[in-house]
């Protein structure tokens, strides 16, 4: 995929297009080789802030479930791979395997086009997985739902119902940036909360401890 592009890995693959799916694919891949090998593997975005940190929270080490998942819109019930946590079992296995069949079978009507082209009709690989998890397509999957409180989708910033939810349940442990298309449109609405941290965008570095302090303190004012 970097390879088909001039600029490589240093440009972004935008969401909704080919070489953003098959990026998709390949993680599908990735996750099922984890499995295969029975490491357990944590997956979550980059582009999200870790207001507490969530590798102390019980939910995530006191469980024996398949699946540990964060819920992007709870109001639809689809599961997200933002933030999700799988566990190395055969069932585990079944159904990243299926998903990934189920996903790539769309993307074969676009076998040779270049990873540039738009493929707005492609559905996500959460949506095949939640599919697969409903109808027991490979036996009984067993789930545990992360609280939508505590791992906040990008939701939070554009409706103020969700915020009111985080904040009369407590501090959340992770605030999503998603729900928003493109890097530097979620760079403009990081600064305009005060979720911006770089000093130095140049060299993209946040040295000072007392400034980092100070804006860590405005985030955490923006979820109480």
């Amino acid at each position: 995929i970097g390879a088909s592009n001039s600029a490589g890995y240093r440009t972004g693959l935008d969401f909704g297009k080919l070489g953003y799916w098959l990026l998709t694919s390949y993680r599908l891949q990735t996750m099922i080789t984890l499995m295969q090998n029975e490491i357990p593997c944590l997956n979550f975005e980059s582009d999200a802030i870790w207001v507490r940190n969530p590798l102390r929270d019980p939910c995530l080490y006191t469980s024996e479930h398949d699946l540990i998942v964060f819920r992007d819109n709870k109001d639809v019930g689809c599961l997200g791979f933002g933030w999700l946590l799988l566990r190395p079992t055969s069932r585990t296995v079944a159904l990243l395997q299926e998903t990934k069949r189920r996903f790539d079978t769309q993307l074969e009507r676009r076998r040779g086009q270049s990873p540039d082209t738009w493929a707005h009709e492609v559905r996500g690989e959460q949506q095949f997985a939640q599919e697969v998890i409903d109808t027991n397509a490979v036996g009984h999957i067993q789930l545990r739902n992360l609280s939508p409180n505590k791992y906040v989708s990008g939701r939070w910033y554009i409706e103020d119902f969700v915020r009111k939810e985080v904040k009369e349940d407590g501090v959340p442990y992770v605030l999503n940036f998603n729900w928003i298309i493109g890097n530097q449109a979620k760079v403009d609405r990081a600064k305009k909360w005060g979720h911006w941290f770089l000093q130095d965008e140049a060299k993209g570095s946040c040295e000072n401890p007392l400034l980092l302090r100070a804006a860590m303190a405005t985030m955490l004012e923006t979820m109480q």
